[in-house]
């Protein structure tokens, strides 16, 4: 998970800031949680930021709508990919 981080924060998208992503990292590192539950609650959480921005968007006339967060997607997906392969 360290070493995912570290690719993450010299990424533009800095998934290491984000408090939620980083708060579920957590409870699967200590096995609170599995890897398949993580990838479900942050679902969730993203999908109630898109949410929040459409919201926003709505009430700003023009504003655009970003996604910062696709690189998460990538290092979730790698991390699924890792506990699979490790047995975890």
């Amino acid at each position: 998970m360290q070493d995912l981080l570290e690719k993450a924060r010299a990424s533009p998208a800095r998934i290491d800031l984000d408090a939620e992503f980083m708060l579920l990292a957590e409870l699967w590192i200590h096995g609170q949680i599995d890897m398949a539950e993580m990838r479900e609650r942050y679902g969730y959480v993203r999908q109630d930021r898109m949410r929040a921005r459409r919201s926003a968007r709505n009430s700003l006339p023009n504003a655009p709508l970003q996604e910062p967060f696709s690189s998460a997607d990538d290092l979730l997906a790698e991390i699924a990919r890792m506990s699979e392969s490790s047995g975890s």
